[in-house]
């Protein structure tokens, strides 16, 4: 009886936390050139070449700025089956 009991504690456990994983998503975001400050829901995540973990609940909402100084400033939207984003950004004009 103790045996079943552990196993069956043993396999929600193991069920759980692969739930728990499958609710976030990797993002990575680079941009050419490197060095661009990423912006998610108005606070800085990090600077190109960057990783960030999202839920996946929030993925179709969230837009993304990537700004570098001398460069013009970027936007783009997130979408759920997408995981790499690479952004050129263009010098601003003078």
């Amino acid at each position: 009886m103790k045996i079943i009991m552990i196993l069956t504690a043993m396999t929600m456990s193991l069920t759980l936390n692969g739930c728990a994983t499958s609710l976030t998503h990797s993002i990575s975001i680079n941009s050419e050139p490197e060095g661009a400050i990423v912006i998610v829901d108005g606070n800085e995540v990090g600077e190109t070449p960057t990783s960030i973990n999202l839920n996946r609940s929030d993925l179709s909402n969230k837009d993304v700025i990537l700004k570098l100084e001398g460069y013009e400033g970027q936007i783009f939207s997130l979408q759920k089956d997408q995981k790499e984003y690479f952004v050129h950004l263009e010098p601003k004009s003078e």
